[in-house]
């Protein structure tokens, strides 16, 4: 960045940044290098590529409306400029954001919407983030069985392209979705292989979901010693990434291990 004359040229190299930042867990300085690369992006298709990646950023720190707006900027420059690998990132991360807002309806509709641009424009690593997506979708709806087969697709697809980022983010959801179809070993088995990729790539957010899969397996098993290994674990990385839903959601598994004990 130092040697870099031209703008554009300043603005990937921010946004390899955010990226490289928010795989490492720093979420707050990835926003910032969004911000930074937003107030110089001088090509349109840069600037639509940094508001998404500033929805990224602020998605997983849990800043859902923010998030939304910035989404909201990016289609406007995709729509605009006619952007479809764009437009399908934009569905994909809305859809995100409303499953975490626990909104089915707009949750499916985005991820459809995605894998449908995905499919036009021949995009592997957009089919398989859409395949995740749907997966959550049914999972959200309690269509559990639909939600697996939706997730191993996504795997698959993933593990075919050599896109690892992408598996390690939905391999923990095969194994939450085996849960409730009473597929218990190859769920522990699902959560301990989330973890290992995980922790192999330093995919925080994955490393935390599967963390709690493997606690709340092994309550469910009575290896409360175990269990207690796992929340401690989750507890400490949520707090890492100050992700205030993990945070909720290990001092829930705490709770539940104590009442066992």
């Amino acid at each position: 960045m130092e040697l870099a004359a031209e703008n554009t040229v300043r603005c990937e190299l921010l946004l390899l940044q955010a990226k490289a930042r928010r795989n490492l867990g720093k979420v707050e300085p990835s926003i910032e290098s969004c911000r930074k690369a937003l107030e110089i992006a001088d090509q349109s298709h840069i600037l639509c590529q940094a508001w998404l990646s500033l929805a990224h950023g602020l998605r997983i720190a849990e800043r859902l409306e923010e998030a939304l707006e910035a989404l909201q900027s990016a289609e406007a420059i995709a729509l605009a400029e006619g952007l479809q690998a764009e437009q399908s990132r934009i569905h994909y991360l809305r859809g995100n954001l409303y499953f975490m807002k626990g909104e089915l309806e707009g949750c499916l509709h985005e991820h459809e919407s995605s894998l449908e641009l995905a499919e036009k424009t021949g995009s592997a690593q957009g089919g398989a983030l859409a395949l995740g997506g749907l997966g959550d979708a049914y999972y959200l709806g309690g269509q559990m069985q639909s939600a697996l087969e939706r997730f191993q697709a996504c795997v698959a697809l993933s593990k075919e392209h050599g896109f690892g980022r992408i598996e390690v983010a939905n391999r923990h959801m095969v194994g939450w979705s085996r849960v409730f179809l009473m597929q218990i070993p190859e769920a522990l088995d699902d959560a301990l292989a989330s973890v290992a990729m995980a922790q192999k790539v330093s995919h925080l957010r994955a490393e935390i979901i599967g963390t709690e899969l493997a606690g709340s397996i092994e309550l469910e098993r009575g290896k409360l010693e175990a269990c207690a290994d796992y929340v401690e674990r989750s507890l400490k990385l949520a707090t890492q990434l100050n992700a205030g839903n993990f945070i909720a959601q290990a001092l829930y598994l705490r709770a539940r291990l104590h009442i066992a004990l």
